[in-house]
């Protein structure tokens, strides 16, 4: 979870400064201009969290060495989600554009984490990398 929060926090790092940029130099997108923001800070964030965890969590393990493409495949299928549910949470239930991202990493948390562990760091996978 600490890696979560870290990778988040770049996300929202990378996040915030795109979305002032898209409000003031993208006309064409009217009031969703944040969310063009999301799919940039989200491969940021992923990408933070796949390193980190790979240090971390596995050290560095050889044999997770090719699941980066994995991780990263996970990371912007559940970005489609979370564009979805920042949408919703400003455009139907008001949260501020500013605001509505950290509740939206908060609603998918699980999500990620569960395909994450299943489809990346998954011991199976590892052995059929190998071969």
């Amino acid at each position: 979870m600490l890696i979560g929060t870290i990778g988040g926090l770049v996300s929202f790092a990378v996040y915030y400064p795109l979305t002032f940029y898209f409000k003031s130099s993208v006309h064409f997108l009217g009031q969703i201009f944040y969310l063009p923001a999301v799919i940039p800070s989200t491969i940021a964030g992923v990408t933070f969290n796949y390193f980190l965890n790979k240090k971390w969590t596995y050290g560095d393990c050889n044999a997770k060495s090719m699941s980066l493409a994995r991780y990263e495949v996970v990371g912007l299928s559940t970005a489609v989600l979370d564009i979805a549910t920042l949408f919703v949470l400003v455009y139907y239930v008001h949260i501020n554009y500013l605001i509505a991202p950290v509740v939206a990493v908060l609603c998918m948390f699980l999500i990620r984490y569960l395909l994450v562990g299943k489809f990346v760091w998954n011991t199976k996978n590892v052995v059929k990398e190998l071969k």
